[in-house]
């Protein structure tokens, strides 16, 4: 594959070269690579008159929500991915922060879109929606972009409901150097199926499926919500597999999966991400679904990949070795590299590696080295033979069923409500999600009662829900240092000694 190009031309290479060949699966939707130029184009079209070099995208999986991926590449502009299931005032400071003229919808999110909008138009910032499946019909070709592979292609927010949002800058080189690297590294060929459950807003989706899948010639099927029992059905029709999901998802799996399916799978790859996989999920979809899991690491700075196991090289308890191009290496507290098997920070080089935070230069500056390397936050050792087991977090996010929570959004939503003081939110273990956010609050005064139930409706409205607590508890005063930082290692100790005591 040409390196030195850009993601809508690769995608338009791939259309050319196996045009009549199944590109998307959904539902009783069958889209040929040949329809799929077709609607690019469309979408292309559809933003030409439209001045807004960031676009954004916001949708539910959907063979359009692939039309509008492409087209706004296509047409020459970066593209701004959107989570349907953020608040509309979290989407507007995004789409206000990205200098949004312009937001690709699809008919569901339509009134998630509109209310975004609405949001934006009371500040004097007017956003164009582009509904992606009532476009007009155009057999005009959409004139070719001078886009170069170092131009920006996403910008992906990894927070900025509250505080200085951290966009991540990611260029056609960017993704194309990843891409490579992992198709490279599973052998993805125009055979392949993949099972596309990932939501496709999440860089995970982007690299590993999207790009990877397209890039090859193979097929995606595309899922717009995650049904285990639909998916158990499929792995045993369609030939030459590929499933790529997070830990919670093998676990549903495992739990469904009908007694002989080993026997039965079609499946070549499994892959998890997104989190680290509980030894017992994984033994336990072995078991039941008969295909081995091969577990990577990443981070969207990184395009997002940066590890992996692959078949044939796969070793349980590690998130595999570095791909090919990216160097690795784990570094003390004065960024000195520490010898095999010491823990440390991870850092990370490679041509895959984001060009920065868009308009935050000093979150850009904490991130990346002058010389190239990133600080991905990450506790990790590197053993003698390159193996990259993840040990632990230095920065304060959760991840829940493959999404990153910033406790610090909640805690700043809390701390709004009249019956809060402070509050403080940490992860806690899930066997579903890996973890979930509990938040500590304390009253305002010893006469408050917190109503929780009150409390969470505050978030939702000013949060996603997957970021409202799971869990509660009001506490009286929180465990500080002498200089007044919050000791969430101590309430995270504490959660962990009550799950014990209770098992």
């Amino acid at each position: 594959m040409n390196l030195n190009t850009t993601l809508d031309r690769q995608l338009v290479q791939s259309c050319r070269t196996w045009p009549d060949k199944a590109a998307v699966i959904f539902e009783d939707q069958v889209w040929s690579y040949a329809a799929l130029e077709r609607r690019i184009e469309q979408v292309g079209a559809a933003l030409a008159g439209i001045d807004s070099p960031h676009v954004g995208l916001l949708g539910q999986n959907h063979p359009s929500y692939v039309a509008g991926f492409f087209g706004a590449l296509r047409a020459g502009r970066s593209l701004v991915p959107m989570n349907p299931l953020q608040a509309p005032a979290e989407l507007a400071r995004l789409a206000e922060h990205s200098e949004q003229r312009a937001l690709m919808h699809t008919h569901k999110t339509a009134p998630l879109a509109a209310a975004v909008a609405d949001i934006l138009s009371q500040a004097s910032h007017s956003l164009q929606l582009v509904n992606l499946e009532e476009l007009p019909a155009t057999s005009a070709a959409v004139a070719e972009p001078h886009t170069r592979p170092d131009d920006l292609a996403m910008i992906l927010y990894t927070s900025g409901t509250t505080g200085d949002p951290k966009g991540v800058m990611l260029t056609h080189a960017n993704f194309l150097a990843n891409e490579r690297q992992y198709a490279d590294g599973y052998g993805f060929t125009p055979n392949d199926h993949f099972y596309l459950v990932l939501p496709m807003f999440h860089i995970f989706a982007v690299t590993t499926e999207l790009l990877s899948g397209f890039f090859t010639g193979a097929t995606l099927l595309v899922h717009e919500s995650f049904n285990p029992k639909v998916l158990l059905k499929q792995f045993t029709e369609y030939p030459s597999g590929v499933f790529i999901a997070v830990p919670p998802m093998y676990g549903l799996l495992a739990r469904y999966a009908p007694e002989g399916m080993p026997g039965m799978h079609k499946l070549r790859v499994c892959v998890s991400g997104g989190g680290p996989m509980p030894p017992e999920i994984q033994r336990a979809f072995e078991s039941r679904v008969g295909c081995h899991v091969c577990e990577g690491y990443g981070l969207t700075e990184a395009a997002p990949v940066l590890t992996s196991n692959v078949p044939g090289d796969n070793k349980k308890g590690t998130v595999g070795r570095g791909f090919p191009g990216t160097e690795l290496s784990v570094r003390d507290e004065e960024g000195r590299p520490v010898p095999a098997g010491r823990e440390g920070e991870l850092w990370a080089r490679g041509p895959n590696i984001m060009k920065g935070y868009f308009k935050n230069p000093q979150a850009t500056a904490a991130a990346l080295t002058p010389d190239g390397w990133l600080r991905t936050g990450d506790l990790a050792r590197i053993d003698e033979a390159g193996y990259v087991s993840i040990v632990g977090r230095k920065k304060d996010v959760i991840v829940c069923a493959g999404e990153n929570i910033y406790p610090r959004e909640i805690e700043d939503v809390l701390v709004e409500h009249p019956a809060v003081l402070e509050a403080a939110v940490v992860g806690v273990p899930d066997a579903l999600k890996t973890e979930v956010p509990k938040a500590f609050v304390v009253p305002a005064s010893e006469e408050t009662r917190l109503d929780f139930h009150e409390l969470a409706g505050w978030c939702k409205e000013r949060l996603g829900r997957y970021k409202i607590p799971v869990h509660w508890e009001s506490i009286a005063q929180l465990p500080k240092t002498a200089t007044g930082k919050v000791q969430k290692v101590l309430l995270r100790r504490r959660e962990l000694e009550r799950l014990k005591d209770e098992a």
